[in-house]
This record gives structure tokens, C-alpha cells and sequence, in this order.
């Protein structure tokens, strides 16, 4: 029998025995969507946030209606857990907090690899519409615009793979701090 056989051991009880933290000057990080059209990328959102440990998703609406009920399947537990809002796009500014940097995930040319980028501590990492990604205009307001390397012959990433890209990126750098 295997090694891991004998301990029997899946993400559920190996969690239960190790724990990682962030260090203590951080505060939670919080999820933007922006205009996200589908409602499983919004459940999938709110299900990384709540492996990361974010405080919270905003969802910046679009011209369409989120089925609630299969934005909650998606998410499954993670629904309860982390709170998540759709707002009007004229509300944006005014509910992030001031000591939190706006970050963007997005393929534009001033972007930077978020592989070389350092992020902030205090974030707000925003992810943009399926197809038309996130509006110029608020790109403009971002502190940085961040794109994420791809090799391959597909130059594109789904929605909520892009986040869970970033956000281990970002988790990665502050785990790695000296603090």
C-alpha cells in the first residue's frame, strides 16, 4: 500500500493539521467582478475568495440578471461564508477603502507581467467581463494593470482561472515576506 494510502489524507483533514497565515500588517484582500456575465464565474469567485481568505466580493453589474441560484450552487458553502454585493458601477470608488490599492487583471498594453510585478499588500484585485474585460475608463483609475504570461496557443484565460492566477500570485508574494 501507497504511503499516502495508509494516511488516508485529503485537503479536507490535511487542512484541519495545517494552517498558513498571512502576516499581520496585512488586511483581507477584496474580490472585484467586473460586469462578470456568468453565474458560475461568480460562484467561482466567491469560492476562491474564500480559499484565500478575502473579505468579500464586489460585483460590478452588468446589462444582464446573475442567477442567484446557480451563483450559489457554484459557490456551495463558500456562499455563507464570504460576503459578496452587486453594486452599480457609480458605487465602485466609494466602497473601497482608501488604504487599498486597486489592482487590475487585465491584457492591455501599459500592463505589466504580474509574475515581475509587485503587488501591494492591501489589495483590491479586479477581473474583468468574459468577453469585453474591464472598461478603459476604469483601468485608467487602477493603481496598476497587471496581465498574467500565457505560452500557449490560447491567449486567453476563463474569468475565474485568471483570478485564481493572480490571487496565488499575490498570496505567494505575502507569504514569502519577511515580516
Amino acid at each position: 500500500m501507497s504511503r499516502y494510502k495508509k494516511m488516508g489524507i485529503n485537503s479536507v483533514e490535511y487542512f484541519k493539521n495545517n494552517s498558513y497565515c498571512l502576516p499581520g500588517n496585512i488586511q483581507k484582500p477584496i474580490l472585484i467582478g467586473w460586469k462578470i456575465q456568468n453565474p458560475e464565474n461568480c460562484g467561482n469567485l466567491i469560492r476562491l475568495a474564500d480559499t484565500i481568505g478575502f473579505s468579500k466580493v464586489i460585483f460590478v453589474k452588468g446589462d444582464n440578471n446573475i442567477s442567484i441560484r446557480k451563483l450559489k450552487k457554484t459557490a456551495g458553502h463558500s456562499y455563507e461564508v464570504i460576503p459578496s454585493v452587486f453594486i452599480p458601477e457609480e458605487e465602485l470608488a466609494s466602497v473601497l477603502p482608501d488604504s487599498y490599492s486597486l489592482i487590475a487583471v487585465e491584457t492591455a498594453p501599459l500592463s505589466s507581467n504580474i509574475f515581475t510585478t509587485q503587488l501591494p499588500a492591501n489589495i483590491a484585485l479586479m477581473v474583468g467581463n468574459e468577453k469585453k474585460g474591464i472598461d478603459i475608463d476604469i483601468l485608467e483609475e487602477c493603481d496598476k494593470v497587471v496581465h498574467i504570461p500565457l505560452t500557449g496557443n490560447c491567449t486567453s484565460l476563463n474569468v475565474s482561472h485568471a483570478a485564481a492566477v493572480a490571487a496565488f500570485e499575490w498570496l505567494r508574494q505575502k507569504m514569502n515576506q519577511i515580516s
